[in-house]
Formats: C-alpha cells, structure tokens, sequence
C-alpha cells in the first residue's frame, strides 16, 4: 500500500502562480471573487512546503533549452530533493519525460 501521507513540497514561487491563475480568472469573469477567495483559502490550508528557488536558479538555466524558466524551478527542485515530479500541465510533462530522469506523475 503506498504512503498516502506524502510531504509535498513546492517552490515558493507556486504562491504567486496560483494567485495569478486566480486573478485572470476573476478578470475574464470565468469565477467570482468570492470563489477566488474560497480557492486561495483552500490551497493555503494545502500541508505545502515551501522551498525558496534561489539554490535552483544554476540548474534553471541548465535547462534553458527545454523548459520555461518557471518549469524548470519545479523540475530542478524534484530533481535536487530526488522527488516525484507531479504536474497537469502536459508541457512540463513532455519535457521532464524527454529530458530527465525523474519519476513523474501525470494528474
């Protein structure tokens, strides 16, 4: 049976993606604010760590050729902890299965 209590981990700049996200979607009128509101509460209460990117920044431009800077954080930062890499995003997905060798998760 695996571990369903996994640590997940995430660099701080995932705070500022997701409030992004949020705000584009009160601007185009796709949800309320209220609603905004209740998904950033919601992913605050998330059990994330946070991990500062600046000790990734050397591998982010390693991998300039094949990821966006901001892909790169979250694949450098799996990469430096020797962690499961989980995204939605089929871009990153694509990337991480080209050009790294990590364990990743499609969600």
């Amino acid at each position: 049976m695996e571990d369903e209590s996994a640590d997940l981990l995430v660099p701080a700049l995932c705070d500022v993606e997701v409030v992004s996200a949020l705000r584009r979607l009160v601007l185009q009128q796709r949800v309320s604010l209220e609603r905004a509101r209740e998904a950033l509460g919601s992913y605050l209460e998330l059990p994330l760590e946070r991990e500062g990117h600046e000790a990734l920044l050397g591998r982010v431009l390693d991998l300039r050729n094949n990821f966006g800077a901001f892909d790169a954080v979250y694949a450098a930062l799996a990469e430096s902890h020797d962690a499961t890499l989980v995204t939605a995003d089929d871009k990153l997905a694509r990337a991480a299965r080209t050009h790294l060798r990590l364990a990743l998760i499609e969600a």
